[in-house]
């Protein structure tokens, strides 16, 4: 073979790696992205969520008298 085809060769696979590492960084970053980010650091943490009010509403109850429907 020639060695411009050698050269060729050298160069096709330099690119097939660098797009091959490109993408594998690519999705590691996607996935880091798409993870819940930590609390702060002494920053109070939101607790369990509590149920929806059966009134279909969708909205948290934050206390006060309970519903008259339960």
């Amino acid at each position: 073979m020639s060695l411009g085809l050698w050269i060729g060769l050298g160069l096709l696979a330099w690119v097939v790696l660098a797009v091959g590492v490109a993408l594998l960084i690519g999705r590691i970053v996607r996935q880091r992205d798409r993870q819940v980010p930590d609390d702060a650091p002494g920053a109070p943490s939101s607790g369990p969520a509590e149920p929806a009010s059966s009134s279909g509403q969708g909205i948290p109850r934050q206390g006060g008298p309970p519903d008259a429907s339960a």
